[in-house]
């Protein structure tokens, strides 16, 4: 049983469930601990592991050769909070932009 000072002390009258020991006991067959990573090979008998070639990342580029773009964001951007905001910037823009020329 829980005492009064425990619950007065803000605890639970209900004990909480525990997740326990990340096990094979417990886990379903074939599970990996591991840390969020595809395995790509496997364990032999003897201690060595041999890498699969078909289960490694292969990441394809593309050509980025005349690409106007640039992978960098200033911080100094202002950040847009509503979507009525943008919608009324952009459609202020192109009337500035005849005016002006």
């Amino acid at each position: 049983m829980f005492g009064l000072a425990e619950v007065l002390r803000g605890g639970r009258l209900v004990p909480a469930k525990r997740k326990g020991s990340w096990t094979t006991k417990f886990t379903p067959h074939g599970a990996n601990k591991g840390k969020g990573v595809t395995p790509v090979g496997i364990h032999t008998k003897r201690g060595l592991y041999l890498v699969d070639p078909n289960k490694k990342l292969n990441i394809e580029m593309p050509d980025l050769t005349d690409f106007e773009l640039k992978p960098y964001v200033s911080w100094t951007v202002p950040k847009l909070k509503y979507k009525a905001k943008l919608a009324q910037q952009q459609q202020l823009q192109p009337a500035e932009k005849e005016t002006s020329t």
